[in-house]
């Protein structure tokens, strides 16, 4: 389904009747990005920015993974556009108290607000828990990340788009 915002994927009614497994919203242009850049104060990761300016401006997948982009300027409260969280906040009101300056936070997952985040100086990307940066998972790139997590998540839901493990599982490490 298209939306003035961009596009829903994977209709699953049974679960709520504007359910959809994949969303993703309209890509940003260089304009939006050197917004979000100059309220993030620092530069996005090459990686990340291709993501948002080629792919989409974040991204839910399958109630588990959520990549965040720029949501200034964009929220029009229609009730068809795809929700954007906002990169900001992620980095100045969500940051683990922990987490070095080198390392710029881009997504959570919904079962425990667990997060993801590039460090800045390697290209690497972490996993963390909510409230500690410790690195519990590490990929060598974000396009590497992308592609076990997108496998592993969807690996996890029937053909119909329910899941069909426990929750928990969602997440790519167990914390205790």
């Amino acid at each position: 389904m298209k939306t003035p915002k961009g596009e829903k994927i994977g209709h699953v009614p049974k679960l709520a009747p504007l359910a959809y497994n994949i969303q993703l919203s309209q890509k940003l242009d260089f304009s939006l990005i050197n917004s979000l850049e100059k309220r993030l104060q620092r530069e996005i990761p090459p990686a990340y920015k291709r993501f948002l300016m080629e792919y989409s401006n974040g991204l839910h997948f399958y109630f588990s993974l959520n990549l965040y982009g720029n949501r200034d300027g964009l929220l029009d409260r229609s009730g068809n556009e795809v929700i954007v969280w906002d990169l900001q906040d992620l980095n100045r009101f969500e940051r683990p108290k922990n987490s070095s300056k080198d390392v710029i936070f881009i997504g959570t997952y919904s079962y425990d607000a667990s997060k993801l985040y590039i460090d800045c100086a390697t290209n690497k990307v972490h996993y963390c828990g909510r409230y500690d940066a410790t690195s519990l998972k590490e990929w060598d790139s974000f396009e590497t990340m992308m592609s076990e997590e997108i496998d592993r998540i969807y690996a996890l839901f029937d053909e119909d788009g329910y899941l069909t493990v426990n929750s928990s599982e969602k997440t790519p490490y167990k914390i205790e």
